[in-house]
């Protein structure tokens, strides 16, 4: 159970009570039910904000050799929509659902929650299940990617359900409680070697595997990072996994480590902060040669598709890039 100094009392305005005791976040920062029921959705410019910053990004990973995922955690709200109050329906007219309508490419998959008690009743995050299917989610799309990067299994563990009261049942006078799905390890792959125990944003870990021959990764992550094990979990497909608790990018960091790949994921109440890389240095000076590398590889992509099937599928997994003059 949480512990008293925990609780917020005073904070109920913040909690929506929807059906079956199922508690969601309202009035917060971000507006999170006013973006979900499309009253909130992105303007045109910070759309295109958020394509020029992923493209930026993954044009600056593939000049120095690696590879780039961008993933949306799902609200709580997208999961279980069926436990929302009477009148209060979705909006495709939603940030996620305007990114992917611009073409841009992340990982966003609700439906992948469903069927489980993957978040709490009483928490806004996933809980040991949800992360557990984010992880392999993720480190499907690093194969994907040509990143061979090692097993789930790789964890041994098992799934035991605790109580707690959550970001959200803690807010109630008095508190609400709900069963939360934790793991609890028997052995594992990888482990931290290094924290500097901030349990916010400016958090750093490091894992490192006992198997040096997987690839090494960084990971940029909010909350929805370490609540659910999900840095855990991802860990063990690496030698060496680099986490930060940050939305944009560590270049510095970055050039030091040489990941083969890495992974940004945001919540999806989050999009609409957008990350201030655009107005880096280092990515407003690439802006030309990445205008120049999507044009470039969408024009191959169009000529493999007229060479058929199998040449499509040697250039995708093996881009060319554009010169940088």
């Amino acid at each position: 159970m949480a512990k008293p100094e925990t609780l917020e009392p005073g904070k109920a305005h913040m909690v929506l009570k929807g059906k079956n005791d199922w508690l969601f976040l309202t009035n917060d920062s971000n507006h999170v039910i006013d973006q979900m029921t499309g009253q909130r959705p992105l303007a045109p410019e910070d759309v295109e904000a958020w394509r020029i910053t992923l493209m930026l990004r993954r044009a600056w990973l593939e000049s120095i050799g690696s590879r780039y995922i961008f993933a949306v955690a799902p609200n709580k709200e997208a999961v279980f929509k069926d436990h929302l109050p009477d009148g209060i329906r979705l909006s495709d007219n939603r940030p996620v659902r305007q990114l992917q309508s611009a073409g841009i490419d992340l990982i966003y998959r609700p439906e992948k929650f469903r069927g489980a008690e993957t978040y709490s009743k009483t928490d806004t995050h996933w809980n040991d299940l949800g992360g557990q299917r984010q992880a392999k989610m993720l480190l499907d799309a690093c194969r994907q990617q040509g990143v061979e990067v090692g097993p789930l299994s790789a964890m041994d563990i098992e799934l035991i359900s605790q109580s707690h009261y959550g970001d959200l049942g803690r807010k109630l006078t008095p508190p609400q409680e709900s069963e939360v799905i934790l793991k609890r390890v028997k052995s594992r792959q990888a482990k931290v070697v290094f924290s500097t125990k901030i349990s916010n944003t400016g958090s750093i870990l490091v894992f490192e595997g006992a198997d040096k021959s997987l690839p090494r990764g960084m990971f940029f992550a909010d909350s929805f990072g370490g609540v659910g094990s999900v840095s855990d979990f991802i860990a063990q497909g690496f030698s060496r996994l680099v986490v930060l608790w940050q939305p944009h990018f560590d270049f510095r960091l970055i050039e030091e480590e040489k990941p083969d790949i890495v992974i940004s994921q945001m919540v999806e109440r989050f999009l609409t902060l957008i990350p201030n890389d655009v107005r880096s240095e280092k990515l407003s000076a690439m802006s030309g040669f990445a205008e120049k590398w999507a044009e470039a590889k969408a024009a191959e992509a169009k000529t493999a598709e007229a060479a058929g099937p199998e040449k499509k599928k040697a250039a995708a997994a093996a881009p060319k890039q554009p010169s940088k003059t």
